[in-house]
């Protein structure tokens, strides 16, 4: 399932954790581990009243 302009999305490009909101095109928040990019991209999506989808592959276009 895709995520919407607005979602949060968690994903892994060039061994590093990435999160950003949908429509942006820089992250918000990168990291070396993934748990800690899965909290943060949690925490801002309930901030933010949105879903928070995380993508096991790298496919950051969503």
């Amino acid at each position: 399932m895709g995520a919407a302009v607005g979602d949060v999305i968690t994903y892994c490009e060039d061994g590093v954790w990435k999160t950003r909101v949908v429509g942006n095109v820089r992250a918000s928040r990168i990291s070396p581990d993934r748990g800690d990019a899965i909290a943060f991209g949690r925490r801002v999506a309930r901030e933010r009243g949105v879903r928070h989808v995380v993508l096991d592959q790298a496919d950051p276009s969503s």
